[in-house]
């Protein structure tokens, strides 16, 4: 099997996070230059799975990286699951199994440089497919220990944004007077 690599970059009101992992080159990469999520999967992606003709293919797999911005690291990966490193640093893991078609899920979420971030694999039906479950799960563990993560970056001047005016804040001006560069 034949794998590729991926960087992603997230851009946190001042901070820089860069991301790298291996996936199978066969697979479909999902990434958006501005977005905090990454996704690659087994299959073509599609945007509703109950619009899928026959239902989700047999050992559909789906690994997902995201930073979330919104969750207190603090708080973050603080109960349940398995501690473990990988690549130099501390992830709590939760997996989950069930129903009767053979799914199972793997979560891995560290705090990094002030980030929350998450890496979500989602394997589904596997039951009466002899050795479908542990091939899939040997290509998630694979793309899951590829996983880097880069050095936080603090920026003083946020990549993107207009350059601040020389002299600092720019001076209000009154309403009805015209402004003067």
């Amino acid at each position: 099997m034949t794998w590729a690599d991926h960087t992603h970059t997230v851009l946190l009101k001042d901070r820089e996070l860069t991301f790298t992992f291996a996936y199978p080159a066969n697979w479909h990469l999902r990434s958006d230059p501005g977005a905090y999520y990454v996704s690659v999967q087994n299959v073509a992606p599609f945007l509703d799975p109950n619009e899928v003709p026959g239902g989700l293919d047999n050992g559909f797999v789906k690994v997902s990286f995201m930073v979330d911005p919104k969750t207190d690291a603090g708080e973050a990966g603080r109960s349940g699951g398995e501690v473990l490193q990988i690549n130099g640093l501390t992830w709590r893991r939760l997996e989950a199994s069930g129903g009767l078609e053979g799914d199972r899920s793997i979560t891995l979420e560290t705090v990094h440089g002030g980030f929350v971030v998450r890496a979500y694999a989602y394997i589904t039906r596997t039951t009466g497919k002899p050795g479908l479950l542990e091939a899939q799960l040997l290509v998630v563990e694979k793309i899951l220990n590829s996983l880097r993560l880069s050095a936080v970056v603090q920026h003083d001047d946020i990549p993107g944004a207009p350059p601040y005016p020389p002299g600092g804040k720019p001076e209000a001006t009154p309403i009805g007077e015209p402004r003067v560069p």
